[in-house]
């Protein structure tokens, strides 16, 4: 739980990634991801194992898409998105295309327990879908979020948790 509470993030073991436009960013390891960059036509998908903890830093994250998630959580046990003290971005602008037998149809889209926290700010805009969604549980524990989206803001399949953040639907 102090992991949930924590609005940042240990970044003693931190990967840092800079994101590069049209090219997905692929996270398949436990542990603790540092990204950073403004750009287009970009996923970062996370295809980690069944027990697998990932923390994904956004930091001065833009991200805008057209037909696919800005975040994917295909497999792992748990995932945070955390926002270091600054503004990031994640948009897609276009209607969304499922993945197999997956209906993505979120900016930010999981099929692991999901918790939100952080210190900065997070815009997601869906122009034709939802912007953010688990189908497990997803906990929001702090950070600024501006959420505008042509369905649901926020959704999970098992359970939303709000402890602390500001968010503006």
């Amino acid at each position: 739980r102090e992991r949930h509470l924590a609005q940042e993030a240990d970044l003693t073991v931190a990967v840092t990634i800079a994101l590069s436009s049209n090219e997905d960013t692929v996270i398949t390891e436990e542990g603790v991801y540092v990204l950073s960059g403004s750009v287009e036509n970009t996923t970062v998908l996370v295809e980690a194992a069944d027990d697998a903890k990932i923390q994904i830093v956004l930091d001065w994250v833009s991200i805008t898409n057209e037909t696919v998630p800005a975040i994917y959580v295909k497999t792992a046990d748990k995932v945070f998105v955390t926002t270091t003290s600054s503004e990031n971005s994640l948009q897609v602008t276009g209607s969304f295309v499922a993945d197999g037998d997956t209906n993505l149809d979120a900016v930010i889209f999981s099929k692991a327990d999901l918790t939100m926290n952080g210190t900065g700010s997070l815009e997601v805009i869906s122009q034709t879908g939802n912007g953010i969604s688990s189908k497990d549980d997803l906990m929001i524990t702090g950070g600024n979020y501006t959420i505008t989206s042509a369905g649901d803001a926020i959704e999970a399949n098992d359970a939303v948790a709000i402890y602390d953040g500001d968010i503006t639907i």
